[in-house]
């Protein structure tokens, strides 16, 4: 990669300041180090090929079946300045003040990151574990590039696409944030059509439901408009989750509510029997 095409790739990231129509200033990295940052394609402007970026990726647990217990992220980085015939170390390190993930809510190696002999780019993953802290909050996990001997100087900023004469923010090219949460909302329709089957909603009861019956959030989202869900076929759904509970509760695995309470349906019809755990 010439020292010419890093500038003016450089340019078209800090900006280009116009100073007249006949001449222009232009902020250029212009040393001999390279540097590495975090960036992200987020996709192109509508009918054009104008890229832009994000150095953030958010993921959410709603609506995974419950056996899916963890989500793997990509993260990718790229280099400014000359490609070399050697492997090159990356260091990273998570920043725990902008981090709210616990240490059990993720995992991700940072002794192997780097970029490689003859490449300007690379990737790696981390993995989110699922935890029940999601279902009521999102939790950040900040990553933090910094300097090493191979890459001793932060690229610190760059411009959040690539149209060089555009006013777009700017994005920290030294952080990249992988943000995570299991947030559901009770669909429109619950209060007057499933309650009087499955009870007063809660997301505890909601993702068994989902995990039993294979609903998805866009089923509800088009329940009683031509999509899986129908209201009539509610007894059939309670049967269901009726005869799964009773299963579970026979076998000696019963399954809980979101108040601790073992799980019970609303309707007379279909109640588990729990007696074998009264004293």
């Amino acid at each position: 990669m010439s020292t010419i095409y890093n500038r003016l790739f450089i340019a078209a990231l800090a900006g280009i300041s116009m100073v007249s129509c006949k001449e222009a200033k232009i902020q250029t990295y212009d040393i001999d180090a390279a540097a590495v940052y975090f960036q992200a394609s987020a996709g192109t402007t509508l009918g054009t090929s104008n890229e832009f970026y994000s150095n953030s990726s958010e993921i959410s647990f709603a609506g995974n079946k419950l056996e899916i217990v963890e989500r793997e992220v990509t993260v990718s980085l790229k280099i400014l300045g000359n490609l070399e015939n050697r492997d090159r170390k990356v260091s990273i390190v998570v920043d725990e003040e902008r981090t709210t993930f616990p240490e059990n809510g993720y995992r991700l190696n940072l002794d192997t990151i780097s970029i490689k002999a003859g490449k300007n780019s690379s990737k790696f993953k981390v993995i989110i574990n699922r935890t029940e802290r999601l279902g009521t909050r999102k939790d950040t996990l900040a990553l933090k590039i910094v300097p090493n001997e191979d890459f001793p100087t932060p690229l610190n900023h760059y411009k959040a696409d690539n149209v060089w004469n555009s006013s777009a923010d700017t994005l920290e090219a030294n952080y990249f944030f992988v943000i995570a949460s299991e947030l559901y909302s009770m669909p429109w329709q619950w209060s007057y059509t499933y309650i009087d089957y499955f009870g007063e909603w809660n997301p505890v009861k909601f993702k068994y439901i989902n995990s039993v019956l294979e609903f998805t959030i866009d089923d509800w989202t088009r329940a009683n408009s031509g999509g899986k869900i129908q209201q009539g076929r509610c007894p059939y759904y309670a049967f269901v989750i009726q005869n799964d509970l009773q299963k579970r509760a026979d076998a000696g695995d019963p399954v809980f509510d979101e108040d601790g309470s073992y799980m019970q349906l609303a309707h007379p019809d279909y109640q588990v029997d729990y007696s074998k755990y009264q004293n």
